[in-house]
């Protein structure tokens, strides 16, 4: 069950997103062309002569954060990030190439990094994928993936009320969101700030059953820097060690209610960094879309 809470909604999908899903796209026990590296995708980039990895590959539908208005995404947005977690160092993209009606055609290779791959990815006006290909850019033609659409089902409401709560960084007025299954077990409860500097700011986090709880320890505005831009950014600190940096513009894609989280570092269950590093509005395909028979 995929449980999304108000305010902690963007955090959480956000690291997954930016940890290196190529997690997801199992390699084959038989892959003796290796992880050579050397490539400007960066990471454990495999060599040209490894195996075709395109048999292994799947889209996962439907785009996740994938905006209820998807209009703010245009033809030529994209946004690139690093990171560096147990996967190593990476540098990936996010670009939409071209856009016709309610179709959206997508290059991305958050997935595929490591095979040094490009997924060409066709996307519908609610999110899901209705053509997914992969190649290498430079390429010719792309090869045909898989899709494997998302699990459907109801998700828990969350029980909402105004609350008070104290935490190390201070008292604020909170939005306290509680999730429990089915049988009445709390999953989950959090505290969400709803007004001035902590307005969609995760406060407060307890888990249900599994996990440790963790607060916000301190709050700060800082200068962070992206491309050739300069932003005032929220820093939060918890008590867990977490640190996020948000900026108040809504970016497609990568973007929460409320803002964006642009850079977040972490040292449990992973030691792992990522960060936005660059967006603009001027991508081009790096791939033919022209489909191998």
């Amino acid at each position: 069950m995929k449980v999304i809470l108000k305010g902690l909604a963007a955090a959480l999908t956000a690291s997954f997103l930016f940890a290196g899903c190529d997690m997801l796209n199992p390699k084959p026990k038989d892959d003796k062309g290796g992880n050579k590296g050397g490539t400007s995708g960066g990471g454990n980039q495999q060599a040209d002569s490894g195996p075709d990895m395109t048999a292994y590959l799947s889209a996962y539908s439907p785009q996740p954060l994938w905006p209820k208005d998807p209009s703010v995404i245009k033809a030529g947005w994209f946004y690139e990030k690093s990171s560096d977690g147990p996967g190593g160092k990476n540098k990936t993209k996010w670009a939409c190439v071209a856009q016709a009606g309610d179709q959206w055609k997508v290059e991305t290779n958050e997935a595929t990094v490591s095979m040094n791959l490009i997924e060409a990815l066709v996307i519908g006006k609610d999110g899901k994928i209705t053509e997914a290909y992969a190649g290498k850019a430079g390429k010719d033609k792309v090869k045909k993936i898989k899709i494997t659409e998302g699990q459907a089902g109801d998700s828990p409401q969350p029980q909402e009320s105004d609350e008070q709560v104290s935490v190390k960084a201070g008292t604020y007025a909170s939005k306290k969101s509680v999730v429990k299954d089915k049988d009445g077990k709390v999953l989950a409860t959090t505290w969400t700030g709803i007004d001035g500097d902590t307005k969609g700011v995760l406060l407060k986090f307890e888990p249900g059953t599994a996990g440790a709880p963790y607060e916000l320890n301190a709050l700060e505005m800082v200068d962070w820097k992206c491309g050739a831009n300069g932003y005032k950014a929220k820093h939060l600190t918890y008590s867990n060690g977490q640190e996020m940096w948000w900026i108040a513009d809504n970016w497609p894609i990568v973007g929460g209610e409320g803002g964006t989280i642009v850079k977040m570092a972490m040292t449990t269950p992973v030691k792992m960094t990522w960060e936005i590093t660059n967006v603009g509005s001027d991508a081009k395909p790096e791939l033919s879309w022209e489909v191998a028979k």
